[in-house]
């Protein structure tokens, strides 16, 4: 039951967080989840991120639930500099019913400098009114607010006046679902908060 009712919110919920402890088998929930999402064309190309040591045992047990189904995967070697072309044009002319990659081969797979420029920008005007909001409050959240504001701006700064790689990004490879095995290795991610 606990599966069954993990996979219908994986259906029903944009983002699902699946915190059962080890053994209860999240890898089937993810694997059904994503297949019955497929079945349902709720999706077309789900990416699946798995630790870097679990891609093969990860891909095993989706097969032994689905022998037919169609999966790429990919670790950190097949996302090399050179072969990312190689990759993302598999992952586009193919129907896979999924991707599974490394966590480091996700990371390497960059989005593209003209989504990085208008999320940093999103990200900055969003400081931007935090801080008209603390002006007439205490001083040190102002300060600290100042300084994440300029730390930001800086970043953009640098994003925009880097040489522009012609390389593949995120955009090209069609992932319009993303599923994340282990997701508290993102949980440090700079969020602005008191």
């Amino acid at each position: 039951p606990p599966q069954r009712a993990a996979v219908a919110r994986i259906i029903a919920e944009p983002a699902v967080g699946l915190f059962h402890c080890v053994g209860a088998g999240k890898t089937a929930e993810m694997a059904i989840g994503v297949m019955e999402l497929r079945r349902l064309g709720l999706v077309r190309k789900p990416c699946v991120v798995v630790p870097n040591h679990m891609l093969e045992q990860f891909s095993r047990e989706w097969l032994a639930l689905y022998p037919a189904a169609r999966l790429l995967a990919a670790s950190t070697h097949d996302l090399a500099a050179e072969q990312r072309r190689s990759f993302v044009a598999r992952t586009a002319a193919n129907d896979w019913d999924a991707i599974v990659m490394t966590r480091s081969a996700f990371e390497r797979i960059p989005v593209s400098p003209t989504v990085q420029a208008a999320y940093a920008e999103r990200e900055i005007d969003g400081l931007r009114t935090m801080l008209a909001t603390a002006r007439g409050g205490d001083g040190l959240t102002v300060k600290r607010l100042e300084k994440a504001v300029a730390r930001d701006a800086e970043q953009l700064k640098r994003l925009r006046d880097a040489t522009k790689d012609r390389s593949v990004s995120f955009e090209q490879t069609g992932f319009d679902y993303v599923i994340v095995d282990e997701a508290h290795g993102y949980k440090n991610l700079d969020t602005e908060s008191n």
